[in-house]
Parts: structure tokens; sequence; C-alpha cells
């Protein structure tokens, strides 16, 4: 099949459209779940939640991205995302097999579902850290990354992992950089056009039981 008319151009374009459309709802309530927590404990699974599956979509983007036909592995634009978004793969491969994570002998010694950092918006000198779960001894966990150069926090928010740390802000915007790329290149590639769906198409079915 010619690469103009090859219908997986526009399969991955679905595929990256709704993934993108995900991350931005994930992104917009991560902060602001993070901000309430003091007062609100209870938001802790949610603000968690968030941040797994923020996380997990980009994951599927990243894999979506090394599928598309006619896509050179060598792309720049491709090669630095994958690069700028690999914490994306540690993470996930830890909660993805967290079975084995959890039967490490000796343990890990950071919370099993990571832990929060947060700038306080009133006041971007103070952060917040919080981590669901038992504190046990010995345990860790990672902060806020504060650049000396910029005199400010990478990122208002980031779960920590072990030494990891995932900053949503910046990761967030190399994906907005990414999704500006691989669209129009998808399209242009696609020669008969792609028309994406304005209105949502829905069918209703109902059973007449008599």
């Amino acid at each position: 099949m010619h690469a103009s008319i090859d219908f997986r151009l526009v399969l991955c374009l679905d595929a990256l459209n709704m993934s993108f459309e995900m991350l931005d709802l994930t992104y917009s309530q991560i902060y602001g779940l993070c901000i309430q927590l003091k007062e609100k404990p209870e938001l802790i699974s949610s603000a968690f939640l968030q941040c797994w599956t923020f996380i997990d979509v980009l994951h599927r983007v990243r894999e979506v991205a090394q599928s598309i036909p006619g896509l050179s592995k060598k792309q720049q634009e491709l090669r630095e995302f994958l690069l700028k978004t690999e914490e994306a793969e540690f993470c996930r491969h830890y909660i993805q097999h967290l079975r084995g994570e959890l039967s490490k002998i000796p343990h890990n010694k950071f919370p099993v579902w990571g832990s929060l950092a947060w700038l306080n918006p009133n006041d971007e000198t103070e952060i917040h850290i919080a981590f669901a779960g038992v504190k046990i001894e010995g345990i860790e966990y990672a902060s806020l990354i504060y650049d000396t150069h910029e005199r400010r926090f990478l990122s208002k928010v980031a779960l920590g992992i072990g030494e990891k740390s995932f900053n949503f802000d910046p990761i967030y915007q190399y994906i907005q950089e990414f999704r500006s790329f691989i669209v129009e290149w998808i399209q242009e590639k696609y020669t008969p056009g792609i028309q994406m769906p304005k209105a949502l198409p829905i069918s209703s079915i109902k059973i007449n039981y008599k």
C-alpha cells in the first residue's frame, strides 16, 4: 500500500488525538488536586490516579509514535520527544511490574505509589510533599527540582519514584511540541486528507420486550 493512502496513518492519528486530549484532561487536574491535599487529604487517591493515568497515556503516545508508517526513527522531532519523556518508561515499567517490586528483598525504600511534591500557589519558595500508605522506617522520597540558574522550581508538581522525579510541567510542554509536529506530519503524508469529525456520532438502540 502506498504511504499516501495508508489507512494506518489515519488510525495512528486517531490514537494520538484521543491520547493528547486525555493528557490535556489529566494534566489540567493534577496540580489543582495537589494544592487541596492539606485541607482534603481524602483527595490523595484522585491525585495519584491522575498522575498515573498521565504516565500510562504518555507511554501509549510514545508507542504509537514509534509505529507510524513512514516516520523514521531518526526523525529529530521524534528522537527529542522520546528522549525528553523517557521518565515515563521507567515509571510505567515500575507500576506494571508492581508484583515483582513488592517482592524485592531488601524492599524498596520509597512509597509504593510514589510521593507527590507540589509548589505552594501562594509562596513560590515553599513546597509540600505527600505520600499514601504506611510510613516505613528509612523511607525516601523525591522533592521538586530547583533550577539554580533560572532560580525557580522546574515544575509545579512532580511524582517521585525512588531517585526518579517525573516533572509534569516540562514534560507536558514537550508533549505539546511533539503534538504540533506529528499531527501536521501525518496530515501531509496522507494525500486524500483526513477530516477529523467535529460531532460525536452516537447510535442508540431501544429494546422492545413486548
